[in-house]
Parts: C-alpha cells; sequence; structure tokens
C-alpha cells in the first residue's frame, strides 16, 4: 500500500495532535503543516523537528507544492466556535 501523505491545515491545539499521529504511524507521512504565524510554524518545527520545507503559511501554496493526498483542516477563526 502506498504511504499516504498528510497535509494539516492549522498548528494549535489539534494540529499538534495530528502531528503526534502522523508522526508516530507507518504507512502516512507529514506533507506539511500549514499556519499564518512564522512563530508557530518555528515553534512547531523545533518541538517535532520538522524541516523548514514542510512549513507553509500559505494554504493555496502548500496545496499546490506539498504533494498531500490528504488534507486535514484543525483550525478555527476567531468567534466561529464556542
Amino acid at each position: 500500500m502506498k504511504t499516504q501523505k498528510i497535509l494539516i491545515i492549522g498548528g494549535g491545539f489539534w494540529g499538534k495532535n495530528w502531528l503526534k499521529a502522523v508522526t508516530s504511524h507507518n504507512g502516512v507521512e507529514l506533507a506539511g503543516i500549514v499556519d499564518v504565524s512564522d512563530d508557530v510554524l518555528r515553534e512547531i518545527a523545533d518541538q517535532f523537528n520538522i524541516a523548514k520545507k514542510f512549513c507553509y503559511n500559505d494554504i493555496q501554496n502548500a496545496l499546490d507544492n506539498s504533494g498531500a493526498d490528504i488534507v486535514t483542516v484543525v483550525f478555527h477563526q476567531p468567534g466561529t466556535c464556542r
């Protein structure tokens, strides 16, 4: 079976939980992580030992260039979740 590449959109609490899952399972690999905050991306890169080439701050760029087979969206805009 082909390894599935996952793009995670959102670097907050749930994004980090998805990263833990992706990096600990066979059969899946990280295609990239997207967050609008460069600070959040640096923190994630350091915490999970992720190369900068897998960190994106633009969703369209990540979709165009990550080679993802699967995309998971794990962020919310302020005021949309209660």
